[in-house]
C-alpha cells in the first residue's frame, strides 16, 4: 500500500473535557529497538533508530545517516527540506504545532543544539511555479524550546553490511524539536518547507523515516532545497556499497493540534484506547459495539488481531507507532486509530 495513503488510516480526533493537544499526524517512525543489528544494546531508557537493510538482505544497506536542514546567520548554510501530508476528505484540521527530530554528531549538550526554526506549509510542491504558501515564513523563529527534548534514540549505521565504516555508537542523540505554527487547514495535499538553525551556527540533521527491514517505500518523496545554491535534490539514500540501489526517502515529522469538547460530545461518547501511548496493555472506553481489533504496522503489515476482551496486550510487540482497526461483528469497520507503544 502507498505510504501516503496508508498514512489517511491513522488520523484519529480526541475528545476531553478540556482542550488538549494530540498528535493528529505522523509522517513516520524512527525507533528500530533496542539491540542493533550486530547485539549491540542501546543505553537504558533509549533504542536506537539504525539505517536498515531489507528484509533477508546481507548485500546492501542505507547508508543516509541524516540530511541537512539547518541554516547560518550568515547565510553561508542555508538548506531546506521538504515533504508532504494529507488532510482527508471531509476534514479540517487545527493545527498548533509540529515535532520535528534532528541531532548533530558528537553533541554532549543536556537541551537540544538547536536555537531557532522555520517552517512554511505550500499548497503544492514547493518546485513548480504552480504552487504557493498559505501558512509560515522562513524568517520567523517559531522554536518552542520549552516544550523540546530528548527523543530517546540513538541514531546508527548499518556495520553488518559491506563497506559500512561506521560502527554503533551514542555520539548521535536525536532531539524532538517543537515549532508552534498555528493554522486550520482544509482537506488537501500540503508541503511542508523546514529549516533549523544550530547553537554552533552550522549544519542540523535529519534522520529519514525509519522502519525495521524496510529501506524504503513506495510513496516517499521528500526533497532538499539549498538556497545558497538554488539546486533542488530529490531526498535518496544511494545505500552500502556503493552499487546499492537507491530509495527514495522520507522525513519523520509529527503534526499536533486541539480540538475542543463540544455539547455534542456529551451525547455522543466517543470510542477511546487508552493509555495511549500504551505500555504493554490498553483497554477501549465506549467500544460495545467492538467485536474485535486488529493491529497493523506503520507499512500495513497485520501484526496481531483480538476478539472482544477487557484487556488488549501487545507486550511482544517493539516499540513505534501502529494502527488499532476496530471492527463489527458483521466485519464492518468502526474506525482506526493510531496508537504508540513505549
Amino acid at each position: 500500500m502507498n505510504k501516503k495513503n496508508y498514512l489517511l488510516l491513522v488520523v484519529l480526533h480526541f475528545y476531553y473535557v478540556t482542550s488538549f493537544g494530540q498528535v493528529v499526524y505522523s509522517n513516520g517512525g524512527l525507533s528500530t529497538g533496542n539491540i542493533a543489528s550486530d547485539g549491540t544494546v542501546a543505553p537504558t531508557g533509549y533504542n536506537w533508530s539504525q539505517c536498515q537493510a531489507n528484509a533477508g538482505s546481507t548485500t546492501e544497506a542505507n547508508g543516509s545517516i541524516g540530511y541537512n536542514g539547518g541554516f547560518s546567520t550568515d547565510n553561508s548554510i542555508n538548506v531546506r527540506l521538504i515533504d508532504d501530508f494529507i488532510v482527508p476528505s471531509g476534514q479540517t484540521w487545527t493545527i498548533t504545532d509540529f515535532d520535528f527530530y534532528c541531532y548533530q554528531p558528537n553533541y554532549t549538550g543536556t537541551t537540544p543544539p538547536i536555537d531557532g526554526f522555520r517552517i512554511q506549509i505550500w499548497n503544492g510542491d514547493p518546485q513548480l511555479t504552480t504552487s504557493s504558501v498559505v501558512l509560515g515564513d522562513l524568517t520567523t523563529n517559531i522554536y518552542d524550546a520549552a516544550n523540546s527534548g530528548e527523543a530517546f534514540l540513538y541514531r546508527a549505521s548499518h556495520p553488518t553490511i559491506p563497506n559500512t565504516i561506521n560502527p554503533i555508537t551514542t555520539t548521535r542523540k536525536i532531539w524532538r524539536v517543537r515549532a508552534n505554527l498555528s493554522a486550520s487547514l482544509p482537506a488537501g495535499t500540503y508541503w511542508i518547507v523546514f529549516q533549523a538553525h544550530a547553537l554552533n551556527n552550522s549544519n542540523v540533521l535529519f534522520p529519514p523515516v525509519t522502519i525495521s527491514e524496510i529501506r524504503g517505500l513506495p510513496g516517499w518523496n521528500a526533497k532538499q532545497y539549498n538556497a545558497v545554491t538554488n539546486l533542488w535534490f530529490n531526498l535518496f539514500d544511494d545505500g552500502l556499497p556503493l552499487t546499492a540501489t537507491n530509495v527514495n526517502q522520507d522525513i519523520p515529522f509529527d503534526i499536533l493540534n486541539i480540538i475542543p469538547l463540544s455539547n455534542e460530545d456529551f451525547d455522543l461518547p466517543q470510542i477511546k484506547l487508552f493509555p495511549n501511548p500504551v505500555g504493554d496493555y490498553f483497554q477501549v472506553a465506549n467500544g460495545n459495539d467492538v467485536d474485535r481489533i486488529e493491529i497493523y504496522s506503520i507499512h500495513g503489515q497485520k501484526v496481531k488481531i483480538f476478539t472482544r476482551q477487557d484487556t488488549y496486550s501487545i507486550a511482544d510487540l517493539a516499540k513505534g507507532v501502529y494502527v488499532a482497526k476496530l471492527i463489527k461483528k458483521d466485519n464492518s469497520e468502526i474506525t482506526n486509530v493510531k496508537i504508540v507503544k513505549q
